[in-house]
Parts: C-alpha cells; structure tokens; sequence
C-alpha cells in the first residue's frame, strides 16, 4: 500500500502572484480606476465647454442679396439688398438653459461619487475573499502535513502488521480528501485574486496576494446606529438620484422657457441705382398660440416625474441599505464569537479524545477522520464567518464615512 505522490506535487505547487497588496493600496488604486478617470474627463469637457454657454439663445441671421437691373430698365447695372435679424427671447430661456446646465454637472459629479464609493466597495469585497481563501490555503496545508503524517504512520503499522489494512485505507483516503479540498481552495484563490484585479480595472497579468491583513475599523456604539441610519439620504447614490431629479425639473423648465414669446429686431439695407441707400428697420413677434411645445414639454414633465420618484426611492434604499449594513455587523459578530467561542473548541476536544483512544486501541481510525473531517470544516468555517465579520465593518464604515463627509460638506 503506498500514498499516490501525484495530488501531493501538486497540493505543494503555489500558483505565481504578483506584488502584495494591501487593503489601503486596494482602495487607493480604485479612486484610479479607468472608469472614473473617464467620469472626471467628461465633467471637465463639460465645464470647459458650457463655461461660455451664451446668454443669448439663438445666432444673427444675415441675409446679402446681390442683384443686376436688366438692361432695359431705366438705369441698369449693379444692385444688392441686405437683412440682419436676431431673434431674442422673452421667457428666460437663457438662464432656464444655463441653470439646466448647472444641475446636470452637479448630477454629473454626484455620480462620480457615487460611482467611486461602489469601487471602492467592489475593491473591498474583492480584497476579503482574496484573504479569506489564502487564510484557507493555509489552514489547508496545515492539515494536508497531519493527513500526511497521519497516513505515513498507518501505512509503516500496517505493514508491520500493527494496524488493520482498512485504517490504512481509510488514513489515504482522508489525504487525498484534504488535497482535493486544497486544489479547490487554490482555485477560488486564483477567482478571488482574479475578482479584485477587475475590481481595479486592471488585466489580470499579474495576480496580487493581500499584504498586512484586515484593517482595524471604528464603528460607532450601537446606541447611534438610529441617529445615523436616519442620515442615509446623504449617501452618494442617494444625492445622485436627487440632484437628478433637480436637473429633471430644471429641463422642464428649459424646455417650457423654450417655446416662450420671441421677439426679433430687424435691419433692412437696400442700395439702388445710381447711388440711393434705403434703410429700414422694424420687429416681429412670434406668440406661442398654436405650437407651444406640447410634446417636448410632456416629454421633460415625465422625465422630472419619474426623476422625483427614483429619488424618494434611492433614499429609501440608502435607509434601508444602512441599517441592514449595520445589522450584519451586529449579526456576524454574534455568529463567529459563538462558532470560536463555542463549537471550535468541543469539536477539537472530541478531535483530541479520539486520537487518544485510537493510540490506545480502543477504537478504529473512522473515527479519528470523521473527528478530523468535522475540525477542518469548523476551522474553515471559521475564516469564513471572520470573513463575513470583518466585511461587515468595513462595508459599514465605508457607508458611514461617506455619510459624515457629504453631511459636513453640506455644513
């Protein structure tokens, strides 16, 4: 009987990752993520752009009318006529235009907050289970050298005819059950490592591994939890959907500004032959009396309607989103300390009162693996609730930060 070496080369092999990284560089690199690099491009273009937006709406026509009286008029030869028209406004179409025009930028870099909290989210999420599954690689490998050992023992006892050949069976096949499970972990690892370079925008040539481990984050008591769930219209993607809705009904006003009374100057010049100049000037008035721009401003009323609700929603999805973020933390905090405090330690117990009585012959291995199998699960387990635990907090430290800054800004 012989333990296959082939599983063990590979549970040995370490995929190549790249530099470590730490959580504070995870959340540095996202601010740089391309996307939002593109964000702020386009927020420049527009303010560069609409910082001479004009306060005039519409451009002066001029007309040239070149002409030649035909030779058998009384006095043929070269004529020519010229018209200059300007169409004003008189409902403040300009400044509905620039004032539309100012909310949308401001909508603009709501929504590049916005978008950045979620990458900064996204880069932390990913960061934690890049951690989680190296904390589980290596509890793995721990437990890959006692199976190891484990199994080397029964194989010498079974060959020298102290142990039963089925222990020994059995001590192989739990080897080979934590080296499966360990390949299946360096898998996940290599999806999670994969998961945080796209959270960074970056093309995954060169994986990273966490460096530093978690970060220590302060949450308030949970006696403020209230007050600070009730700020939650303050978080970015709140104030995006609300500026949005000011911008709405900014262009509604734009559009019903639009189709308001025009007026319109015009200056006339006619030079007839052989050296007269005619002048003329006058005004005409456009009254909106049949087309006053229905469509268009049924059109932007329904924007402007919908905008209002999306952002009574989006507030009432931050409220939400906030205390169920700080539920979780409350909850996974509750979760893990029972598992650490609680089960690890009776199942490493039953784990060290089996060894005992399988080295004294009391019993078969079974049930020295099956205590074994539960302990690894409990022990993975484990990192899997701190995991959750420690995501928990900064998820709702990130939200609560976010919350305090706009809420200062505003002060």
């Amino acid at each position: 009987m012989t333990l296959s070496s082939a599983p063990w080369l590979l549970l040995v092999g370490q995929a190549t990752f790249g530099t470590p990284m730490s959580f504070d560089q995870a959340l540095g690199l996202a601010e740089a993520h391309p996307t939002l690099a593109a964000q702020d491009a386009a927020l420049q273009a527009r303010e560069a752009r609409e910082a001479d937006l004009s306060a005039v709406t519409q451009n002066p026509t001029l007309q040239i009318l070149p002409g030649w009286r035909l030779p058998n008029s009384d006095d043929p030869g070269f004529e020519i006529q010229m018209q200059l028209t300007q169409q004003l406004d008189l409902g403040g179409w300009a400044g509905r235009r620039r004032d539309a025009a100012r909310a949308e930028r401001q909508t603009l870099a709501a929504g590049r907050r916005a978008a950045a909290l979620a990458q900064r989210m996204e880069a932390a999420r990913a960061w934690f289970q890049l951690w989680r599954y190296e904390a589980e690689l290596s509890a793995l490998d721990e437990e890959a050298e006692l199976a190891r050992a484990l199994a080397t023992r029964l194989r010498t006892a079974v060959e020298a005819g102290a142990a039963l050949a089925a222990d020994g069976v059995e001590a192989d096949i739990f080897f080979e059950e934590v080296a499966t499970h360990r390949l299946d972990a360096e898998g996940l690892r290599f999806d999670a490592a994969m998961g945080l370079v796209a959270a960074l925008g970056q093309d995954g040539a060169q994986l990273p591994a966490t460096a530093g481990g978690p970060p220590q984050v302060q949450i308030p008591e949970e006696q403020a939890w209230p007050a600070l769930a009730a700020r939650a219209q303050d978080l970015p993607d709140a104030a995006h959907r609300a500026l949005a809705a000011r911008a709405a009904e900014a262009r509604r006003a734009e559009v019903a500004a639009s189709h308001s009374t025009k007026l319109t100057p015009t200056l006339y010049a006619q030079m007839e032959r052989p050296q007269d100049v005619l002048l003329f000037a006058g005004v005409s008035v456009q009254l909106p009396l049949f087309d006053k721009g229905e469509r268009d401003r049924g059109l932007a009323e329904a924007e402007a309607i919908t905008a209002r609700a999306e952002a009574r929603d989006a507030a009432v999805t931050a409220g939400r989103t906030l205390r169920q973020a700080l539920h979780e933390v409350e909850h996974t905090r509750e979760v893990e300390q029972h598992v650490r405090a609680h089960v690890l330690p009776k199942v490493e117990q039953w784990v060290a009162l089996t060894q005992r009585r399988f080295d004294a012959g009391e019993t078969e291995l079974m049930p020295v693996v099956a205590a074994r199998r539960r302990l690894v699960a409990e022990r993975i387990r484990l990192i899997e609730l701190e995991e959750e635990r420690r995501w928990s907090e900064v998820k709702a430290w990130l939200l609560l930060a976010t919350t305090l800054s706009a809420a200062e800004a505003k002060e």
